[in-house]
């Protein structure tokens, strides 16, 4: 679900949520998208577009054809995130001056009991487990460096008139080194990806409450966006969510994240590069 929000003129977010199928046994996995363009109407348009498209090009057939190790799976994102950056610095290098275009890029193959997170810029990624929301993705911002530093908490960040600013982005450089996050993923769990339109409104932890009322992902999408509208939506707002489950077996989605509510198990994330992760 995207929407313009309450204020902007354009919705400069581009998001992806397809299933590709895999091989030819058609095994599906998910592949997820949120890219927030900045830099203008036309120019955050353009990068956001892109990223889209970049992802597209250089991920789905690839993964279709079945023949991607899942290690190769975060390298292959990767390549996707570096060749979008490629393509938006050199468009931004032809007219729009100092104000050149870029985009927030985070993008996730699901497959199997796997995630891979290729990510640049403050779209965040979350996993959502029938006991918590666990956010996967550490922002690139000013105020997520102050919260790492101690010079800011949680709260404080979540106001500060700083709190969109970004200290990476897809397209503004030359070059650009995505943060690459992968880990297992139990039946029933859900990876969420969503603009700060949406992150600036909701909370983690409401996230997870949420994701009871809803039978369908679709309905619980929708229902964040219209409540990041009602709580003020002075951005574009976006989120795509899949949940891994069993193919040929899966009951209703929230049926299967009931039914494990009394199964606990601690769980990790393992880093390619670098990874923060916070409860909220």
């Amino acid at each position: 679900m995207t929407d313009i929000g309450n204020v902007r003129a354009s919705n400069q977010d581009r998001i992806v949520a397809d299933i590709v199928r895999c091989g030819d046994a058609g095994i599906p996995a998910a592949l997820l998208l949120v890219a927030d363009g900045l830099g203008g109407h036309e120019g955050g348009e353009m990068a956001s577009s892109l990223a889209e498209e970049t992802l597209r090009d250089t991920v789905a057939a690839p993964l279709a054809s079945g023949k991607i190790t899942a290690t190769g799976i975060s390298r292959m994102l990767a390549g996707a995130v570096k060749l979008a950056n490629k393509r938006v610095y050199e468009v931004g290098s032809d007219g729009y001056g100092a104000n050149r275009p870029g985009t927030t890029m985070t993008a996730c193959v699901l497959s199997g009991h796997r995630y891979d997170i290729a990510h640049v810029g403050d779209s965040r990624a979350y996993m959502i487990t029938p006991h918590s929301t666990l956010q996967l993705t550490d922002d690139d911002s000013v105020v997520a460096d102050a919260v790492r530093l101690g010079h800011l908490t949680v709260e404080q960040a979540r106001t500060s008139p700083y709190r969109n600013q970004l200290t990476r982005s897809v397209g503004t450089s030359e070059s650009v080194e995505p943060s690459i996050y992968h880990g297992p993923i139990d039946p029933g769990d859900v990876i969420a990806l969503c603009s700060d339109g949406l992150s600036e409104y909701i909370t983690g932890d409401e996230m997870h409450r949420l994701i009871f009322d809803y039978a369908t992902l679709q309905q619980y999408c929708e229902h964040l966006v219209q409540l990041a509208k009602q709580r003020g939506g002075h951005d574009n707002i976006s989120v795509v969510a899949a949940r891994a489950s069993s193919w040929d077996e899966r009951q209703t989605e929230v049926g299967k994240a009931r039914e494990r509510l009394s199964k606990s198990k601690k769980r990790t994330t393992l880093p390619l590069l670098h990874a923060f992760r916070h409860k909220h």
